[in-house]
């Protein structure tokens, strides 16, 4: 019932629900529950069954509803729906059947803001309920003014395709080869094959139309370089990017300023600047801008810039950085024999003081282990497998670490979901070649109609074409194949799969250098003469003896792999500089509904805590696959994993365990093992993050630091569990006391990533922002 202010007054009405556009309807119960009826009566005519459950529900929503009702004497409409969700999605570990009819209810209130009365499009309902969550929130296109959502999943991924398809223009003029180039790229992001980095989800085929997620911008020592850098870093973070910065060229703390005869403050404190103004600066109205900040192991104020988020500065300082140290081979061939390394003036190129490398080092392993920072590029490594090194030199990366740029160069990311392609215990290894393929041409395109956030952006990244295809499932693809993560049955197949995603982009990319022309820079590049990344790589991170004949067996069914026919055929030209990267997939693992990049399973149970409640969230191929033993209280298997996330120490059979190990249950040297086994075939760099227990010690650490060098990644990520004051994933209902310094508004680390916001609410809870998971930038 509309409510008529000009005839009565609004305190007359006992119970009010205002809306979304500010009016006010009277509460009615009926209507609410009629609208959940609804729902549980389509999801039963979807599934071609009665689904139960609706009393539980409605009596549990209606409970909570009342109680905030009665509080205040009115309720929002946006209430009303989250209690009604969080009351669905409460009942699903009991009632799996649930989903549907939490998926039905939320995409009909989608429909609704669209226009459309039809039947849900199948593949809208193919989401998970988090997905929905996460597209309805973030991504679809909302009117500025009324908030409404004014597209539907299928009408995201159908603009997406229909806008990238657009960079065929250049090169196709049948207009009904071009809607077929279309329709393909549409039925890869539908049916989540493969999903782009957020940007290009975000943007595409909208006003802003910037597509790319990863930036690296020059800081000069010169004070009108060094704002230049900061104004570009606030044109990027607006239109979606990330961006990364090399701060070794300014001068260190204490040196001397001619032009004003005062002295230097450091790079540090430029720093402290860039992060205040990405904290003020929202991405697109819808997240914040993350950056790296990185300093070489040789600049003289290195040690402070090592402890700048450890001890006091540890969740207070550049909060909105990841920091990293590049180290050079140099630097830790010293460190190992404990010799003396200089640390040079930027400015006039001289030593100004000689440290001894071990204590450097040292300073570094144990601020990771008492913060989670710095992380640590091998700088060496990173520009030995660059294979546009006739360009420059590259000195930092991506927020996440995963790519490495030159000087104003971007990259657009998307990652291909592993999980897809197991097919009844086996690999489908042409099945992915055809999606590599389409993803490669796809990534191409979006270089065509990106609208780069400033001139040297676009000429850089146009001179270079990089792209950066990777992947995610990688844990639920061995849960799959019943592998365990921590074997050598895994290290192997990971090397197998990524070469076969290595060969076939790369295959494609000569493809489209022949129907579009090779970048650039291609003269005088690696590719050029004939060398190709995987030249660089180091020996196999596996023990052969120890590869199962099932895992052998299935690498043998992969198609022949040559080389050195490939060799030949770069030579004449290659479309892209690099073609592959893993990157931490957060959301865009979310919507594709299957575990992040190339980790294990941060925690089989948990629980999730948000602004509208708290409830149990489970891996679904866990549940699955529990609810197959019979004779367990799966209910309470579940709670008693969620105290700290792992199947370890309950009563469900070994091989369950084996199977479902999580990053907690890992030793840290198969992460490091894991992360170099898909090195060997990745253009670009690899985002992993090897997470360690509280109880390690600052030696696992270092050992891990050492194993990576060793093993040729291009840099290594710990984060040590409770090691920030203020953590954002507690398992359950042994969550970790949190700090209560009411700050309000602060952004932390997990898995070595910048994650949620968290603030105090009114009953003195603390709450998760669901504004975003992972990564921010790289999901990307």
């Amino acid at each position: 019932m509309k409510l008529d202010l000009t005839k009565k007054k609004i305190s007359e009405y006992k119970y009010k629900v205002r809306k979304r556009d500010g009016s006010y309807e009277i509460f009615d119960e009926g209507k609410l529950l009629n609208s959940l009826k609804q729902a549980f009566l389509e999801a039963s005519r979807i599934a071609g069954r009665t689904i139960k459950g609706y009393d539980e529900v409605a009596k549990k929503a209606l409970e909570e509803i009342n109680k905030k009702i009665a509080e205040k004497g009115e309720i929002t409409s946006q209430e009303l729906s989250d209690t009604l969700e969080k009351a669905l999605i409460e009942e699903i570990i009991n009632n799996l059947d649930l989903e549907l009819v939490a998926k039905v209810f939320v995409l009909r209130r989608i429909y609704k803001q669209v226009g459309i009365t039809s039947e849900i499009d199948p593949r809208d309902l193919e989401l998970s309920f988090n997905a929905i969550k996460l597209l309805e929130k973030r991504y679809l296109v909302k009117d500025p003014k009324t908030l409404n959502i004014k597209e539907t999943p299928q009408m995201l991924f159908r603009r997406v395709a229909d806008n990238v398809a657009k960079g065929e223009l250049k090169f196709i003029q049948d207009k009904e080869k071009l809607r077929e180039i279309a329709d393909i790229f549409y039925e890869i992001l539908s049916k989540r094959y493969f999903i782009p980095n957020t940007p290009t989800l975000m943007n595409a085929g909208l006003r802003l139309g910037q597509l790319s997620a990863c930036f690296v911008i020059p800081v000069h020592d010169d004070m009108e370089a060094i704002f230049e850098a900061l104004k570009i870093m606030a044109i990027v973070h607006k239109t979606g990017g990330g961006t990364g910065f090399d701060f070794s060229e300014l001068r260190p703390e204490g040196d001397v300023v001619a032009s004003t005869a005062g002295v230097a403050s450091g790079p540090v404190s430029f720093m402290k600047i860039f992060d205040v103004a990405t904290d003020v600066i929202k991405q697109g109205g819808k997240r914040r801008g993350a950056n790296m900040g990185v300093l070489h192991v040789w600049h003289p104020d290195i040690e402070k810039f090592i402890r700048a988020k450890s001890g006091a500065y540890k969740d207070a300082h550049l909060q909105n950085f990841n920091i990293s140290v590049a180290v050079t081979d140099e630097f830790m061939e010293k460190a190992i024999k404990k010799e003396t390394f200089d640390l040079i003036n930027p400015r006039t190129k001289k030593p100004v003081r000689t440290v001894n490398a071990y204590n450097l080092f040292r300073e570094i392993y144990t601020s990771a282990w008492e913060s989670g920072d710095p992380g640590v590029l091998f700088i060496d490594e990173i520009n030995r497998r660059n294979p546009v090194r006739h360009l420059g030199e590259i000195r930092a990366t991506n927020p996440c670490g995963e790519q490495p740029l030159l000087p104003f160069e971007s990259c657009n990311l998307g990652s291909i979901n592993l999980e897809k392609f197991v097919r009844n215990g086996e690999i489908d290894w042409e099945g992915l070649a055809e999606i590599v393929r389409i993803s490669v041409r796809f990534l191409d395109d979006v270089i065509e109609v990106n609208n780069y956030p400033v001139k040297e952006i676009g000429d850089m990244s146009r001179k270079t074409r990089r792209i950066g295809l990777g992947v995610m499932g990688w844990a639920h693809l061995l849960i799959l194949l019943d592998i365990p993560y921590d074997s050598d049955d895994a290290i192997y197949l990971a090397e197998h799969i990524m070469e076969w995603i290595e060969y076939n982009a790369i295959l494609e990319s000569v493809k489209l250098a022949k129907e579009r022309g090779p970048f650039p820079a291609f003269e005088g590049s690696d590719w050029s003469k004939g060398i190709l990344p995987i030249d660089h790589a180091r020996p196999p991170v596996y023990d052969k003896s120890k590869v199962s004949d099932k895992v052998k067996r299935l690498v043998k069914r992969r198609p022949i792999v040559d080389w050195n026919s490939l060799r030949e055929k770069v030579k004449q030209g290659i479309r892209n500089a690099t073609l592959t990267t893993i990157a931490p997939t957060g959301s865009i693992g979310i919507i594709a509904g299957t575990s992040t990049g190339i980790e294990p399973i941060f925690a089989l149970a948990f629980m999730r805590y948000v602004s509208v409640g708290t409830f149990l969230e489970v891996d679904n191929l866990f549940l699955e696959r529990l609810n197959r033993v019979e004779g367990i209280d799966k209910y309470e298997i579940l709670k008693e994993i969620a105290k700290d996330g792992s199947a370890q120490n309950v009563n469900i059979p070994k091989h369950l365990k084996r199977i479902f190990v999580t990053a907690h249950d890992i030793d840290p040297e198969w992460h490091v093992k894991m992360q170099a086994a898909f090195q060997r075939f990745v253009d670009n760099a690899v985002s992993k993050t090897v997470n360690m227990r509280h109880e390690a010690t600052i030696e696992d650490v270092k050992n891990v630091y050492l194993l990576a060098w060793k093993l040729g990644c291009k840099g290594i990520t710990v984060y040590r569990d409770q090691s920030k004051s203020t953590q954002v994933i507690q398992f359950g209902v042994k969550k970790n006391k949190m700090d209560d310094n009411n700050n309000k508004k602060s952004i932390f680390r997990k898995d070595g990533k910048l994650v949620f916001r968290f603030w105090k609410s009114k009953d003195d809870k603390l709450v998760l922002d669901e504004d975003f998971t992972g990564c921010v930038t790289c999901e990307l």
